[in-house]
């Protein structure tokens, strides 16, 4: 079965037809594959099994040929082999995915060589079987072989294994788009998407089970600032099939994910193609509306079941494995406090830490609704908040990443202040003034940043801090040896110049020539 070119029939005959294994060879090799993988019990199936890594590729072409020809009996034997190995295979899912997807188009280490002797390809018999000839023409149908593929799933009927089979294509169609490619690597990408349409044509919702994955997908497609003639389409039918209501139901902790592609689809429902915006136009209606056919809640519930939400449930499932679990009881943290109003003060030290501790988790959904949380809390008590995400900004004791978390946060709440900005002003000032001076190039970058921003939103509070944010501009520009702070810098510069107006030549005449200079 594992073709190789030393392999060669001993009849004369079958030498001069370009004949290298005989139907009788095949026959043997599969009835025997058959008796192994079907007759032995489970300790000595399993190892017969992991042995048969080296022919799957071979086994799934032979297994495409038959589909063509319609040999009927080879290809139920095949089925049955391959069926009982990928059921015992703790990878299934990834070995399926490197002999669907064209070679071109996964890593290096992915790709399954299908046979050794690349001039070698099955053919039919004269008995009705299948025989090993010499082809010295021979190439890959990559779109048969998606046609196959979709055939040989539905036979397992794995629907575990379907689903995490076509997260995996989509996750490579989309690392592939904006890829500067070869002429010949854009076309075996067209059956893959072939791939992905069959499957969704021939399985619906079953394989679109797992709604973080594919939502989470699905945001990266609609974020692209392409017009990507192909995953556009795909994407809306991807959301349309979620939303057909034909399978399980939109969990509550899973509404969110759906309500962050909002501000997406509203931009596509203004696209060129009628039909497409009109569907884009129905999804955005099923999604603000809950249409009860699709979201297993009922609108008219929310409120009593938010009401049930308290402290412990919430601690309880920040601790989930689920991301939507996660995700949504930072979201009725988030309404405990804003519910509460002043009487959250007497847990604000509490809850903090929680949506502290949540930003941490590199997952966006997570670490995002943590900072929506602590902008609630900054609406209520801005100082506290702002004094206490800054004790930990400057602290070098605490991780980068989590530094760069709370710089954003500390920005955004700033923002949410509006008028009263000013009053804030001395500790938020002195807080990225001194991060200005961090050992970490990203955490003076970071800081430079935020300083930019409080010029824009401050303007004419700006004043008794000007001299100060100009010197520690000077000395970055002169004296910091990294590009990205210095960038910051400039950036920091051009928010102040926008902030002050006309005013420049009133508060700082003297500074003003060596700001040209810079």
């Amino acid at each position: 079965m594992h073709l190789s070119a030393e392999v060669k029939s001993n009849d004369s005959e079958d030498l001069m037809s370009g004949i290298l294994i005989t139907e009788e060879e095949i026959s043997n090799s599969l009835n025997m594959l058959a008796k192994l993988v079907n007759g032995n019990p489970p300790p000595y199936q399993q190892q017969i099994l992991s042995s048969l890594n080296p022919i799957i590729g071979p086994l799934f072409n032979l297994y495409c040929f038959t589909c063509r020809s319609s040999i009927l009996n080879v290809r139920k034997q095949i089925e049955s082999i391959m069926k009982q190995y990928f059921l015992s295979s703790d990878n299934a899912s990834l070995i399926l995915k490197r002999l669907f997807v064209p070679p071109s188009l996964l890593p290096q280490n992915d790709i399954i060589h299908s046979d050794t002797n690349g001039n070698a390809d099955f053919s039919a018999g004269s008995n009705g079987g299948v025989v090993i000839r010499v082809n010295n023409n021979k190439k890959r149908d990559f779109e048969w072989e998606s046609k196959c593929a979709v055939q040989l799933l539905s036979e397992m009927g794995n629907e575990g294994v379907n689903g995490d089979l076509f997260v995996d294509l989509l996750s490579i169609v989309l690392s592939s788009r904006g890829v500067e490619e070869e002429e010949s690597n854009e076309t075996n990408r067209m059956p893959l998407l072939s791939l992905i349409m069959k499957m969704m044509e021939t399985f619906g919702q079953s394989i679109l089970k797992n709604v973080v994955q594919v939502c989470t997908l699905l945001k990266s497609i609609l974020d692209s600032n392409e017009e990507d003639e192909e995953m556009i389409p795909l994407a809306v039918a991807l959301l349309s099939q979620i939303l057909s209501g034909n399978g399980s139901k939109i969990q509550k902790e899973e509404e969110f994910l759906l309500d962050q592609l909002l501000p997406n689809l509203e931009i596509l429902e203004g696209h060129e193609d009628p039909k497409l915006a009109q569907i884009v136009h129905l999804l955005i209606e099923k999604i603000t509306s809950r249409d009860p056919s699709v979201f297993g809640t009922n609108p008219e519930d929310e409120q009593h079941k938010d009401a049930e939400y308290d402290i412990p449930s919430v601690l309880k499932d920040l601790q989930s494995e689920l991301l939507p679990t996660r995700a949504y009881a930072l979201v009725c943290l988030r309404k405990i406090v804003l519910k509460n109003g002043p009487k959250a003060e007497e847990n604000l030290e509490r809850f903090l830490g929680i949506f502290r501790d949540q930003m941490r988790h590199e997952d966006s959904f997570i670490y995002l609704n943590a900072i929506q949380g602590l902008m609630s809390l900054g609406d209520l008590f801005p100082e506290k908040v702002i004094i206490n995400l800054l004790s930990f900004f400057v602290d070098p004791k605490h991780p980068e990443l989590e530094r760069l978390k709370l710089g954003e946060a500390l920005l955004y709440v700033s923002k949410r202040c509006g008028e009263t900005l000013p009053k804030y002003a001395p500790n938020l000032m002195n807080g990225f003034l001194a991060g200005t001076k961090d050992p970490m190039g990203s955490i003076r970058a970071s800081s430079l940043s935020n300083l930019a921003e409080l010029c824009k939103l401050m303007r004419f509070a700006l004043h008794p801090y000007i001299r100060e944010i100009l010197e520690c501009i000077f000395s970055v520009m002169n004296a910091d040896k990294e590009r990205e702070v210095r960038r910051g810098a400039v950036f920091a510069i051009t928010l102040l110049l926008r902030g002050l107006g006309r005013d420049i030549f009133e508060l700082i005449p003297d500074q003003l020539k060596a700001l040209c200079i810079l």
